[in-house]
């Protein structure tokens, strides 16, 4: 609580302060080949956090970003888990780190925790699996928010921004099925044996 009266009362104080110009940046990444799905598989997304300057001790207190998922490819992605650059403690704190997940959406906030974000790294992460074959982008679907401030008490971090989509591709399991030249020959061969089989008896 005397951190968020801290945050508070610097706003209030120094109400001209320019958004900080560092690029704070959420980005979205995946060991999966994203282009190369088939109907079935399950992938794994992460929201990345990077430009935090540790060397001066920069820290975050509010930080919350919206993924959207291509239509229909996905259906509902497994509830996102908390990163390691949240604690374990806020972690486990559903009034502090509050995940959500809906059809084609999966999004997390952190909100003032015992441990205030300190480190570049993982924000949160979800898995979803294919349900249908389709191509589309996975991105964030708002601007995130965020609100910390400058280790040297500078400047505040207000202002984050977001990197590239992730493409997608999913095609559906391949399934044989003969040419229709080779159908019939096939078709053919089996009335001859059938009618070969009559004439012997």
């Amino acid at each position: 609580m005397s951190r968020i009266c801290l945050m508070f009362a610097i706003l209030l104080a120094v109400p001209t302060a320019n958004a900080w110009a560092g690029a704070i940046t959420l980005t979205l990444s995946s060991t999966d080949d994203l282009e190369n799905l088939t109907v079935g598989d399950v992938v794994t997304i992460d929201v990345n956090l990077l430009g935090l300057d540790e060397s001066i001790g920069d820290f975050i207190d509010l930080l919350s970003a919206d993924v959207l998922l291509p239509t229909d490819i996905f259906g509902t992605p497994n509830l996102p888990t908390a990163g390691g650059i949240i604690s374990p403690a806020d972690a486990a704190d559903p009034f502090v780190f509050n995940p959500l997940s809906i059809p084609d959406f999966a999004s997390a906030s952190y909100f003032f925790g015992l441990n205030p974000i300190v480190a570049n790294g993982v924000f949160f992460s979800f898995q979803a699996t294919v349900q249908q074959a389709g191509t589309g982008q996975i991105d964030f679907d708002t601007p995130p928010q965020v609100l910390g401030l400058k280790g040297d008490f500078s400047d505040f971090i207000d202002t984050a921004f977001t990197g590239s989509p992730l493409n997608v591709v999913a095609t559906s399991p391949f399934v044989a099925v003969p040419e229709p030249t080779t159908f019939a020959v096939w078709t053919m061969l089996a009335c001859a044996g059938l009618a070969a089989g009559r004439r012997r008896r």
